[in-house]
C-alpha cells in the first residue's frame, strides 16, 4: 500500500508551464511515440499483420471420478479472434492523438504566437542591451562594444536552444 501511495504521489507532480509549451511538449512527446511505433511496425513480418493471441492452459489429465492423473499433462488452447498487430494499432493510436493536438496547435495560431513572444523577446533583449551600453556611456557604434554584446546575446540564444 506504502508504495502504491508512493507512486500515486509522484505521478501528480505538479509542473509548471503554460498552454504553449504543453501543447507543444505533448505533440513532441506524440511523434516520439509515432516514430517509435513506425519502426515496430516496420519489422513485422509481412505475413504477421494479423495476429490470432493464442492462450495454452497445461493441466492434469482429469481422469473423472478417480481424480486426476498427474502423469498425464494435456493442453488447452483457447485462439481470440484475427486481430491487427498490437504495434499496429498502438501506431494508428499516437497518429490519430498527434493529429488532434497539431489541429489545436493551428486553430489556436500557436505558431504565430510563438513568433510574436520571441519577436518581443528579442526587442527586449535588445533595448536591454542598447539601455546598459549607453548608461555605461560607450558607444553602439564601437566595434569591441558590438562583440561583447554580440558574444553575450549568443551564449544566451545557445543556452536556450539546449534547455
Amino acid at each position: 500500500m506504502a508504495k502504491a501511495e508512493h507512486v500515486a504521489a509522484r505521478l501528480g507532480v505538479p509542473v509548471v508551464t503554460n498552454p504553449f509549451d504543453a501543447l507543444q511538449h505533448s505533440l513532441a512527446v506524440q511523434n516520439g511515440l509515432v516514430e517509435f511505433f513506425r519502426r515496430e511496425v516496420e519489422l513485422i513480418d509481412p505475413d504477421c499483420h494479423f495476429v490470432r493471441p493464442t492462450s495454452i492452459l497445461r493441466r492434469p489429465l482429469d481422469a473423472g471420478k478417480d481424480g486426476e492423473d498427474p502423469g498425464v499433462v494435456v493442453e488447452e488452447v483457447t485462439e481470440a479472434p484475427l486481430d491487427l498487430h498490437i504495434a499496429i494499432k498502438a501506431l494508428e493510436r499516437w497518429l490519430l492523438l498527434r493529429d488532434k493536438t497539431s489541429k489545436i496547435i493551428v486553430d489556436t495560431n500557436l505558431a504565430e504566437r510563438i513568433v510574436k513572444l520571441q519577436e518581443h523577446d528579442s526587442q527586449t533583449m535588445m533595448l536591454l542591451a542598447r539601455g546598459i551600453v549607453l548608461g555605461l556611456g560607450l558607444k553602439l557604434e564601437d566595434k569591441r562594444v558590438q562583440a561583447v554584446v554580440r558574444r553575450q546575446l549568443e551564449a544566451i540564444d545557445s543556452t536556450a536552444e539546449e534547455m
